[in-house]
C-alpha cells in the first residue's frame, strides 16, 4: 500500500459516518397523477379504501402509490427527523402508537418541523395542506412489503 492510498482510506472513512444511516422503502407515488386530480378538485375512490365508500383518506395512497391495503401498512421514519433524507412524492400518515390515525397523505415539502401534504377525508376532496407542531411529530412514513 502507498502512504497516499493510506491518506485516502482516512479521508473517506472520515466522511463516512459510523452508523448505519435509517432509510425508507422506495414507494414514490406518482406526482402527475396526484397533480391532475389535484387540479381537477377530484375526490379519489377506491374500492378497497378503508371506509366512506372507498373516498377515505387511504384512498389517494392506495391510487397513486400503488400501496396494499391499510391493514398492510407498517409505519417508517418519522419525517421531521429525517425530512432532508426523505424524498418528495412519498406516502406519509399519523402514527398514534397504537396505529396510523386517519390523517394520510402525500409528503410535498417538510422543514422546521412544518409538513406539507397533499391529502383528502371523507368529507372533503384532496388538497394541500400544512400539518404544525406538536402534530407533526407524530407523522411518518408508510411501508409494506
Amino acid at each position: 500500500m502507498e502512504p497516499n492510498d493510506c491518506k485516502l482510506l482516512y479521508t473517506i472513512s472520515a466522511i463516512l459516518p459510523f452508523k448505519p444511516q435509517p432509510t425508507t422503502k422506495d414507494h414514490v407515488c406518482d406526482k402527475m397523477g396526484l397533480l391532475m386530480d389535484l387540479a381537477a378538485g377530484k375526490t379519489v375512490t377506491m374500492q378497497n379504501a378503508n371506509a366512506c365508500g372507498g373516498k377515505s383518506s387511504d384512498a389517494v395512497i392506495l391510487k397513486h402509490c400503488q400501496a396494499p391495503v391499510f391493514s398492510k401498512w407498517k409505519k417508517g421514519l418519522q419525517v421531521n427527523s429525517h425530512c432532508s433524507q426523505l424524498k418528495h412524492d412519498i406516502p406519509i400518515a399519523e402514527w398514534t402508537g397504537h396505529g396510523f390515525s386517519d390523517i394520510i397523505g402525500i409528503l410535498v415539502s417538510c422543514q422546521n418541523d412544518v409538513i406539507e401534504m397533499l391529502s383528502q377525508s371523507c368529507s372533503r376532496n384532496m388538497m394541500v395542506h400544512n400539518v404544525t407542531t406538536p402534530a407533526s411529530g407524530l407523522m411518518y412514513t408508510v411501508d409494506w412489503m
